[in-house]
């Protein structure tokens, strides 16, 4: 069995810059690591 779980990155704490929701953003990689952490 496989699962797709998707996740909105805005409006998780801590995510304030819009840098944390472009793929190609300098800070990225610390907001899918904080979206791991919460969920």
């Amino acid at each position: 069995m496989k699962a797709f779980i998707s996740v909105d990155l805005e409006g998780m704490p801590f995510i304030v810059s819009p840098q944390h929701l472009v793929e190609k953003g300098a800070l990225y990689n610390e907001a899918r690591k904080i979206a791991t952490e919460i969920t």
